[in-house]
Formats: structure tokens, sequence, C-alpha cells
């Protein structure tokens, strides 16, 4: 028999997949409907905001869409010439990098849209941009950068109160003074750090619906008190933040607080209320799934225990810190990978970009060239027809002038053509180097797939195929070449196992064993897909598989 509690934990796991399908479900109604939106969309504005919302939707699920999305919005902005469409792209594909901890990313488009919103005399959004790259500079402990882009934002948004005269950007000014407290006490200008908290506070205790920011800064100030060994100044503070964080339901703020009343009664020498909270603290990071800050109090409850000489229960939290650091390590090596793969597609976009306005630049710089000269010999053959008219008799003489002025054009054409093949020259190869640089990210792409999740393979598939649809036949002997070196015995076991393979067999199991779809092979092969099927049907057969075997996965074995 089922007893009663257990009966409530099914009831309870069954509404959590049940609010879960629900979620699922909504998430992908909303993601459907812009793009049916993005489908009909009539206009540039249409299309970019639409994008900047798909952008949005997918920041939590799929970063690669993410910022897919968030670049279509970018580059539709720099089409349109619309600086403030392009503005709020630029802030949105710099709020992705931010989320998911790509700073230099972020800082490069935060930067590019301080510099339109200076063009634009748009001071809001000066300040808005400040505080962005104030924001990106704490996060890489830049405090000094952080406190001055700040503080430059502060003053700019306090002269917009004057001007309006209200005030209109109480929250932003909060988190503003909060922001320059945390730059402050990392700095350790302890006393200007408690000068900004405790503005803020006042600030925050006169606004509406401040209590988030308002508890934010109190845990702020009591860390910065205990900081500075002053625990009872320091209680007050913590107890009313965490009554704010209970009342409103912050788990992850209550956590928080746990932590800081912890480090109050470690300055008081109280050992069982210190563990009391670090427990309370270490059960909602742990149901909120916080690793870091689980780690930070497992740490904690594991130098307790030791300081006490409880060596079981001091080796048990040593276990478990061992365990999350572990964890914490490998997604940060995860998000190490991912920020390395997205840096290169960013640049090789960015390369590519420049070298697209280089052509246009070049194909606009011929045409004025083949103006001119057209105009210069339209006028000259005027000039000449003029003459000849009026001077009848002096017909051979102006004709033989023509002769030898056209015979002079013709060389000087000849020797601008013969120019224009040496630039052409010098054009291809830089493309062949472009390609051999190409080929050379591609196999080092592919080199460390094994190392990437397979949920996140097919962002690697897609980088492969971007990166060799851009190669030229020649390039083939290049792939073969890094192919062996990063399958340095598969062509010698494929030639031993299946001699009777043609060369095109082998090219195509080559692309097999990594993993490539048949539209990647297609692409990079120039044949139909059908014609890619056929072939693929062809080397089952001389491998001898039948036809429910995974050809890829017996590729990959070889």
């Amino acid at each position: 028999m089922i007893s009663f509690p257990k009966i409530i934990k099914l009831v309870v796991v069954a509404v959590f997949l049940l609010a879960q399908h629900i979620s699922f479900c909504q998430e992908k109604a909303l993601v459907d409907s812009l793009m049916l939106q993005l489908k009909a969309a009539g206009n540039d504005s249409s299309k970019i905001y639409t994008n900047i919302e798909l952008s949005r939707l997918y920041l939590t699920s799929d970063l690669s869409k993410a910022l897919e999305y968030a670049e279509n919005a970018v580059e539709l902005a720099e089409k349109s010439g619309n600086s403030e469409m392009l503005s709020k792209s630029l802030n949105n594909i710099g709020n992705v990098c931010f989320n998911q901890g790509f700073f230099e990313l972020a800082l490069t488009h935060y930067y590019r849209n301080l510099e339109i919103q200076k063009s634009l005399g748009n001071e809001k959004g000066i300040a808005s941009a400040l505080i962005n790259i104030g924001a990106i500079s704490l996060n890489m402990s830049n405090f000094e950068q952080a406190k001055a882009k700040f503080a430059e934002a502060l003053k700019t948004f306090k002269e917009l109160e004057r001007k309006l005269g209200a005030k209109k950007y109480s929250v932003e000014i909060i988190t503003i003074y909060n922001n320059l407290g945390i730059a402050c006490q990392n700095l350790k200008e302890y006393k200007q750090a408690e000068i900004y908290y405790q503005t803020g506070i006042d600030l925050a205790r006169k606004a509406i619906d401040n209590t988030s920011l308002l508890a934010n800064l109190l845990n702020n100030i009591a860390s910065l008190l205990l900081n500075q060994n002053q625990p009872d100044e320091a209680y007050g503070p913590i107890n009313e933040a965490l009554d704010i964080r209970l009342r409103i339901g912050d788990k992850n703020g209550q956590a928080q607080s746990y932590r800081t009343f912890a480090a109050y009664y470690i300055e008081k020498g109280n050992s069982d209320k210190t563990l009391e909270y670090l427990y309370k603290g270490y059960d909602l990071a742990l149901a909120i799934g916080n690793i870091s800050l689980q780690s930070f109090l497992v740490n904690k409850l594991f130098i307790e225990y030791d300081k006490m000489g409880k060596s079981d229960s001091a080796l048990k939290y040593h276990i478990i810190l061992t365990s999350l650091e572990a964890e914490m390590n490998n997604q940060e090596t995860q998000r190490e990978l991912t920020r390395i793969e997205l840096t290169a597609q960013f640049k090789e976009r960015e390369q590519l970009r420049e070298l697209e306005q280089k052509k246009k630049e070049n194909r606009y710089l011929v045409v004025g060239i083949g103006l001119i000269v057209s105009m210069a010999i339209l006028g000259l053959l005027f000039l000449l027809s003029q003459n000849r008219l009026k001077r009848m008799r002096l017909q051979k003489d102006i004709i033989d002038l023509a002769s030898k002025n056209l015979a002079l054009e013709k060389a000087a054409l000849e020797k601008e053509l013969d120019l224009r093949n040496k630039e052409l020259t010098t054009n291809v190869m830089y493309l062949v180097q472009k390609n051999e640089y190409i080929t050379d990210i591609a196999e080092q792409v592919i080199s460390i797939k094994k190392y990437i999740p397979e949920s996140d393979s097919h962002v690697v598939d897609r980088l492969i195929y971007d990166l060799k649809s851009n190669r030229d036949d020649k390039i083939w002997k290049e792939f073969e070449i890094r192919f062996q070196e990063v399958h340095q015995d598969f062509y010698s076991r494929l030639n031993e196992q299946y001699p009777d393979l043609t060369p095109n067999e082998k090219k195509l199991a080559a692309f097999l064993r990594l993993n490539m779809t048949t539209k990647d092979i297609s692409a990079i092969t120039f044949q139909l897909p059908d014609s890619i099927k056929t072939a693929r049907s062809r080397l089952r057969k001389k491998l001898g598989l039948p036809q429910e075997a995974n050809i890829i996965a017996f590729l990959e074995s070889i």
C-alpha cells in the first residue's frame, strides 16, 4: 500500500510535470506566432523587432538561436540606416551576450550603442548604455572603470530629472547607488561605499515597489559592516533584508540573507547559530539550484565543523564541496568552450562583413573610373567629330591623328587591363589564403567536437557547414590532410577492410564519419541531395551493412 506522504509526492511531481508541459507548449506557441509574424513582416522595422523578440525568447533555452536572431536584427538595422533601431538591436545582442557571460562581446556591442546614443543626443540612452558598460566592468573586476561609468550615468539621470522636474528615474538611480557601493567596497573605499549604500537605502524607502532593491542594499551594507568588524551595526539591516525577502517570496535573496546571518554569527562566535543559518541557506540554495552559493555555504560548514573538531561532519562537507567544485569547473569549461566557439563565429562574420564592404567599395570605384573614362572618350570623340566637320580639308590628317589617339587609348586601356588582372590575381590569392584559413578553423572545430555535449553538436555542425561552404574544390586536399591529422588511422583501416571503395566513396565515408547531414555534404560537393542519398546507399552495400544499421555509428567505430 502506498502511504499518504508518497501519494502527496506523486501528486506534486505530476503537477510539476504538467506545469512544465504547459510552459513548454506556451513557449512553442509564442515561437510559432513570432515566426509567422516574421514571415508576414512587410517592413524592416517589423522584422527587426520580431527578431529581437525571438532572440529574447530563446535566451534561456537555445543560445545559438538567441544570438542568430539578435545578429539578424543588427544586420537588418544596419541595412535600414535607422539609428534608433540599430541602437535597440545592439543593446539587445549585448544583453544576450551579457546574460551568458560573454562579457567582451557584450562590451563591444554596448560601446557601439553608446556611440549611436551620443550621435542622437539621447541622454537617457547614453545613461542606460553607461550602466550596461559599468555592469560589464563589475563582472570583469575592473572596479575603477565601473565606478567611473556608474558615476557618469548617475550624473546624467540626475540632470534629466532636474530638467523634467520630476522623480522619473528613481529605480535606475537607486540601482546605480547600489552598484557604486559594490565598486567602492571592492576598491576598499569603505566610507564612500557606506555613503552610497545608505543613500540608495534612503531613496528606496521613499520609492514605490522598491522592496527587492531595498533588500539588496540592506544586505550589501550589512556585508560591508561585517567586513569592518561591526556585527552589532550589521544585525538590523540583515534582519530587515530577510523580512522583506520572506514577504515577497525571493528564495535566492533569502539564501543570501541566511549566508549573511551566518557571517554575523561567525563574528559573534556563536557556532550553533552559525550552523543553523548555514543549513538554512544551503537547503534553499539546493532547492533553487544555485551551485555557486551551495559551494560557498558547504565550504563554511566544512570550516565550522573542522574548527569544532568534528572530523566526520567536516569530511562529509569536504566531499560535497569537492563534488560541487568539480561540477562548477565542468560548467565553466562548457561555458568557455561555447564562448570560444561563438566568439570565433562572431569574428568570422565580422571579417566577412568587412570583406563584403570592401568589395562594394571596389565595385563603386571601378564603376566610377569606368564612367570617367567613358565620359572622357565620348568627350574626345565629340571634339574629334566637331573638328572633323570644321576642318574638311584636313580630314586625312585628322583621321591619322584620331587613329594615333585611339592607339594610345588602346594601349592605356591594355595597361589598365593588365593592372586590373594583377589586382584580380592578388585578390584571388587573398581568397585562397582566406579559404585555407577557413579550412584550418573548420578542422580545429572538428577536433574539439568530441569534447562538446551531444545536445550542442548541431551548433558545431552548423559552424562546419558555414566555414566549408566558402571553399573551392582545391580545398578538398587540405580537408583530407586535416582529416587524417584528426583521424590518423581512419583511412588506413578503411582501405584495409574495404579496398574496393572508390575515392568518392572514401570522401563520403569521411563526411559521414564527421556526422554530416545530406544537406551539408550536398553544399560542399555541389551534388544534388538525391545523388548523395544514392551514393550513401551504394556505400552502405559495399560496407555490408543491413538497412536498419546506423552507418554513421559504424564509421565512427572504425
